[in-house]
């Protein structure tokens, strides 16, 4: 399906990160003894490459949550082929690694002196850093207050296709392609208290109402194809109220019997009894009751609010039927598929995105040993994803159900970068290595590897975004702008949070080795 076909990209850019970090501790271990590189390098990658595969899989696996079924697909199979990955990643590579092994990287490639200097100057303004940051994120994330979804298909075409052209054409010079039926239903005791034509002028005149509705180009129904007809009033000839009910009797027993075959799509008694909400409750009708079906129109171009227009249309209705009793209505159609189709979106973005922020976060705990720290290291994994919905949101993009699962996908994502880092930093620190010496090393450390995963997953996500179809597009897109906000978070943002109050959470939990050296005294 159309969310589906973008797993591929998605899986093989994931494994091509996770390759990038487990070549990135080989090569720190081959700078010391290229004999033991591979096994030192599994060591040390196992933990927050595992970790990181998890995280990811989170992510993926709470959009099972949905109940869209191309989102819950999309989470089940990526979920397996991140598993699949991490197996891959973790004996694959140094299987290959330790048959063609590479030479002993220079001490330059393993320097990372410019990464030092960079990490000395987030130690020192750490404060400054970390409050930009928040604050950049916070402008952005008030935008979300204009958040809107889309769900129909023609969006996922850009405006110069022949798809969105010819509808364009259509709906400016004939009618609405849309569909809204509304079904008024009849019970057994107003069938027995009104006549045949009195429930006629019933429909005829809520379809009335619904035709003069501004989101309407037109209705149609069964009282379209039956001339006027007025009830004598109260004392008036019996020959005309005698002449009324033979007509009424008449025109129920054809389209009741005879020709209840031609008339099946606009008229029905019903046979059996239709459930609404749940099953049983026959709210829908009950058996014998008459169901009325008006047929509209509604502009698929418009940028109408499907909710507002569905509730309109029912006070319409009401405004109608609110005078007999035993009258009832149900609007349907796609206008409110398109209403559910767009509240499941905004509703599996909202309730996948904290499952797995909530899980992601009881993991960090448990690698931190620590509440508070795993809480505070979720805030660099958090800042993209709010970041970039914002900004989505302040410059009026909608959000459809392929850019919807990017949320939980770059949460999982973003992880991955913060385990690498902080394992470093925590490395560093059971080597009784300072705090300021931790984060300077540790950005040393992951700093290449993670901008050349970012450099991997991004560039490699943007090859979906001249795709035709907007919804591939605008996931490869915003999955590379996601990719760079979470870059810049665990670049900039996590090393001032370990230099600040982060680090100091940390610190407390870590046991220093005894063959450990002295630590050098930060700056």
């Amino acid at each position: 399906n159309m969310v589906l076909v973008v797993m591929p990209t998605l899986l093989m850019v994931l494994a091509l990160s996770a390759a990038i970090h487990v070549a990135n501790y080989w090569k720190h271990a081959a700078f010391e003894n290229p004999e033991t590189a591979v096994t030192r390098a599994l060591s040390m990658a196992k933990q927050p490459c595992v970790m990181a595969s998890i995280t990811t899989a989170i992510g993926l696996v709470s959009l099972c949550t949905s109940s869209l079924t191309p989102v819950r697909q999309f989470g089940i199979y990526s979920a397996i082929g991140c598993v699949v990955m991490l197996g891959v990643v973790l004996y694959g590579l140094p299987s290959l690694l330790q048959v063609w092994q590479g030479k002993r990287p220079s001490m330059t490639e393993v320097d990372g002196r410019g990464w030092k200097q960079f990490g000395i100057i987030l130690f020192r303004h750490w404060k400054i850093v970390s409050l930009t940051c928040l604050v950049l994120c916070l402008g952005a994330s008030y935008g979300l207050k204009y958040f809107r979804t889309e769900t129909k298909v023609v969006r996922y075409f850009p405006e110069s296709s022949r798809l969105v052209q010819d509808y364009l054409f259509l709906e400016e010079n004939l009618a609405g392609i849309t569909p809204v039926d509304v079904v008024i239903r009849f019970d057994k005791e107003m069938q027995e208290k009104t006549r045949f034509l009195d429930r006629l002028e019933i429909v005829r005149e809520a379809e009335a109402r619904i035709r003069s509705h501004h989101e309407i180009s037109g209705a149609v129904s069964l009282a379209d194809f039956q001339p006027v007809t007025e009830r004598p009033e109260a004392g008036a000839r019996r020959t005309d109220m005698l002449k009324f009910l033979r007509r009424s009797q008449g025109v129920e027993n054809a389209i009741k019997g005879e020709r209840a075959s031609e008339t099946a799509a606009l008229f029905v008694v019903a046979n059996t009894a239709g459930d609404l909400q749940r099953p049983g409750d026959a709210q829908l009708n009950g058996v014998g009751d008459e169901l009325w079906r008006i047929s509209a129109q509604a502009s698929v171009m418009s940028d109408a609010n499907y909710g507002l227009v569905t509730s309109e249309l029912n006070s319409c209705i009401q405004s109608v039927t609110r005078y007999y009793p035993g009258t009832t209505h149900v609007v349907t159609g796609t206008v409110p598929l398109f209403l559910r189709t767009q509240e499941a979106v905004l509703e599996s973005l909202i309730v996948s995105f904290a499952l797995a922020f909530a899980i992601i976060s009881v993991v960090m705990m448990w690698v931190l040993k620590d509440v508070w720290a795993g809480l505070l290291s979720m805030v660099p994994n958090l800042l993209p994803v709010s970041f970039v919905f914002g900004m989505l949101a302040w410059n009026d993009q909608r959000v459809d159900i392929g850019t919807m699962i990017t949320a939980s996908v770059a949460l999982g994502i973003a992880v991955d970068g913060t385990l690498h880092l902080l394992t470093w930093f925590k490395h560093g620190l059971e080597q009784g290595k300072s705090r300021f010496q931790s984060v300077v090393e540790s950005l040393a450390h992951c700093g290449p590897a993670m901008w050349q995963t970012s450099a991997a997953v991004g560039i490699g996500l943007l090859m979906l975004y001249p795709a035709e179809l907007l919804l591939i597009s605008r996931f490869g897109w915003l999955m590379s702008a996601l990719i760079a906000a979470a870059l810049v978070a665990d670049l900039v943002l996590l090393p001032a949070m370990l230099s600040g109050w982060l680090g100091a959470l940390i610190e407390r939990r870590v046991v220093v080795k005894k063959d450990d050296t002295k630590a050098e005294d930060a700056p």
